[in-house]
């Protein structure tokens, strides 16, 4: 979590992907690994909800089919 913050308040892009596709973006990661505190952070920093990653789907879809049903209320806020 600490990490995540100091990358942000250097200038990191909330909305950065790895450039290969494969992981999409930090939120989507974060969401996945039921990281709500990142994920939280992330959205306050301008993470946007909507990304879709080609093999995760949406952020929403991938809260909803792991079951983290706290980060999918957080999103739907």
């Amino acid at each position: 979590e600490s990490i995540v913050s100091l990358l942000l308040d250097r200038g990191a892009d909330a909305n950065a992907t790895d450039g290969s596709g494969r992981y999409g973006t930090a939120l989507l990661v974060a969401v996945f690994m039921g990281k709500k505190p990142i994920v939280t952070m992330l959205l306050s920093r301008g993470a946007d909800v909507n990304t879709v990653d080609s093999v995760y789907g949406t952020v929403l879809g991938v809260a909803a089919k792991t079951g983290n049903a706290d980060i999918v209320s957080l999103l739907l806020d």
